[in-house]
């Protein structure tokens, strides 16, 4: 799993440290970016549905919007 936050500036932050980031490959990569175009397409095509969620709603096999600038990214094999 990654957590994902987006700030009022419209900057995405990725929560890359600590044990629950997995698949360990989601550990590296950015931080920060605006442009989700800059992250790896894995992720940003999660988020990018995501973002097409309510609050509270999740996507099996994609992820949760836990609030309006929340996300959790997740995994499965």
């Amino acid at each position: 799993m990654l957590r994902a936050h987006r700030d009022n500036d419209g900057e995405w932050w990725l929560d890359r440290m600590g044990v629950g980031v997995y698949p360990p490959r989601w550990a590296d990569g950015k931080c920060r970016t605006h442009d989700l175009n800059e992250l790896e397409p894995e992720i940003a095509d999660r988020l990018a549905k995501l973002l097409f969620l309510d609050p509270g709603q999740s996507l099996p096999e994609v992820g949760r919007r836990i609030d309006e600038k929340t996300f959790w990214i997740f995994y499965d094999e």
